[in-house]
């Protein structure tokens, strides 16, 4: 991958984040190599939808709380390389229309406010193994994902 500025964002799904934290997960190997390539040159965010969605998987995947626990001080009091957006009502909302207006439903709630997130803040790119997230009509023209 070619080296780009900082100031090109990447919005990072909580698939990722448990692929990372969880050396059993099919994606493990890959999300840490990919995440080696875009750490120092893009902006990495994120909301916090997305990081309790990763934290409560997690913790049901290892069933370790002082593990999972740390991992979430981190995010919320030194969440480097991380940008942590706070869903305000607003992109509540639009999640919401997102979330009820789904013809074949395939997308949670934290899904839906990475989609709002997207838009919103205009970020074209998206770091997701979720394939119901690179399909979403919303996200078809002008999206690249990062995979």
């Amino acid at each position: 991958m070619a080296q780009k500025s900082k100031s090109k964002k990447i919005l990072i799904d909580a698939n990722v984040f448990i692929a990372l934290n969880f050396p059993q997960d099919s994606c493990h190997q890959k999300a840490k190599e990919l995440f080696d390539e875009i750490k120092n040159s893009y902006q990495l965010l994120t909301n916090n939808y997305l990081v309790s969605e990763a934290l409560t998987i997690l913790l049901m995947k290892t069933k370790n709380i002082q593990k999972i626990g740390i991992l979430a001080c981190r995010f919320y009091h030194q969440a480097e390389p991380f940008i942590m957006a706070q869903v305000d009502k607003k992109l509540q909302l639009e999640a919401l229309e997102i979330f009820s207006t789904q013809e074949k439903p395939k997308l949670s709630f934290p899904d839906c406010t990475l989609i709002a997130q997207a838009l919103e803040q205009k970020i074209t790119t998206i770091f997701t193994f979720d394939r119901n997230i690179r399909e979403f009509p919303l996200l078809e023209k002008g999206y690249k994902f990062i995979l």
